[in-house]
């Protein structure tokens, strides 16, 4: 394993940038609460909220750092202290959920009723190494699309090399029963890219799958600050990859037949990648342009055709994909002007598509948002925001549940909330 990650300075504080999360030096409230954030952290003082409502009954009030939008419907907190949260992750069968932190933490959380009981120590630790401060570390988590047999979880990370390179990696984890805890048990890494990487737009979110009767991991992994990168094919950079769950090359007919691990190029900094349940050829993944063109893409990714998204270093290449060497009619299920870094993307059983936004210089809101169609008449819905007389905050992980209620977390406050039943 590498070496431990470095502490991380008290006095940082988070803001989006172009190139994505950035931890910086400076005072001021957010200092504050990321102080405080640590002590809970180290010092143990792990909590989960208590006093839920009973099963039968909805909550009456918003409560904590964030509201709802829809009438009828509310926000609570579900647990603190969980670190700096990059993903939110339900199984299939709703009994754990599992919060996965930059610092390399993954933590259980299994359902008591309506209430979520934290284990007090991590499911597992991935010792990367990195400078989390370099938006590097543990940034994605994927449940298996055969967990119920195999209980697979896949954590996706930069580690840090004998050069002081990061080397994106997946790790293949076994959740079990050992007593009264869920540990992460026979670990075993199963890809290790051929990029390096230091700074952001690494590797970050993915799907499980299953393809051709196979489970089958889809992640992505940005273009790591070389434009060229992502056209280039021989670069596991500003690709979204396809393999099956051993690492092995995927199966069925490729659209890049001598690189078979290629889905699609020309990304530029992908952070999640989801699959639509009710169709699955079809995938959903948010794409995160320099300085304007952030957009939702919607594509029917598995139909043999090769998918070029057109990064080259211009925003405007971002709106000139190809497909199968012809330019294509724009594949953005919602395009914004300005950067609002939308993160963290699912698709619920009812079709519904719902995501985060981050935040950005551009455009401070902190939201979780519905998407309302997947064309020129696209419209958003915010159903949950961050209280407007609360500083802070930074949106990362989502979930959706079987009974509708949306979960997520939030990097700063290093805590997951509930949005009851969003339907």
């Amino acid at each position: 394993m590498a070496k431990q990650t470095k502490p991380i300075d008290p006095s940082t504080t988070l803001r989006m940038t172009k190139g994505g999360i950035r931890i910086t030096k400076g005072g001021g409230w957010g200092s504050y609460l990321w102080l405080i954030a640590l002590v809970l952290l180290v010092g143990g003082g792990l909590m989960v909220y208590q006093g839920k409502p009973p099963s039968t009954q909805l909550p009456q009030a918003d409560s904590g750092n964030y509201q709802s939008l829809i009438a009828g419907r509310y926000v609570t907190p579900v647990a603190e202290g969980l670190g700096l949260i990059t993903r939110v992750k339900l199984t299939p069968d709703n009994n754990l959920m599992l919060v996965a932190a930059l610092t390399g933490e993954v933590w259980a959380l299994a359902r008591d009723g309506q209430n979520w009981t934290k284990q007090t120590e991590p499911l597992y630790m991935v010792e990367h190494g990195m400078d989390v401060a370099g938006e590097n570390g543990m940034t994605g988590l994927i449940i298996s699309g055969d967990y119920t047999k195999n209980h697979f979880v896949f954590l996706t990370y930069t580690e840090k090399q004998a050069d002081g390179q990061g080397q994106n990696q997946i790790l293949r984890l076994k959740v079990e029963r050992q007593g009264d805890s869920y540990v992460g048990a026979e670990p075993t890494v199963i890809f290790r890219g051929n990029t390096p990487v230091l700074g952001a737009h690494q590797i970050q979110g993915g799907a499980g799958l299953i393809w051709q009767g196979k489970p089958h991991l889809l992640f992505a992994i940005g273009e790591a600050y070389h434009p060229d990168y992502a056209r280039t094919l021989a670069r596991e950079a500003g690709k979204l990859l396809l393999i099956q769950e051993d690492g092995s090359n995927p199966l069925g007919v490729r659209p890049y037949p001598e690189y078979p691990k290629i889905q699609a190029s020309g990304i530029r900094n992908v952070y999640d990648v989801t699959t639509d349940p009710i169709n699955p050829g079809w995938i959903y993944f948010t794409e995160n342009g320099p300085d304007t063109n952030d957009m939702v893409m919607r594509v029917e990714l598995f139909n043999g055709k090769r998918f070029d998204f057109g990064w080259n270093g211009s925003a405007d290449s971002l709106l000139q994909p190809t497909v199968d060497g012809m330019i294509a009619d724009s594949l953005a299920a919602y395009r914004w002007e300005v950067t609002v870094s939308p993160v963290d993307i699912v698709v619920d059983r009812s079709g519904s598509v719902y995501f985060n936004i981050f935040s950005s210089v551009r455009y401070p809101n902190k939201e979780v948002v519905k998407l309302v169609g997947h064309d020129v008449t696209a419209k958003l819905e915010v159903v949950a925001s961050r209280r407007a007389e609360v500083t802070g905050g930074n949106l990362l992980g989502l979930a959706t549940g079987t009974d509708g209620s949306l979960y997520f977390g939030d990097m700063q406050d290093g805590a997951v909330y509930r949005l009851w039943p969003a339907k």
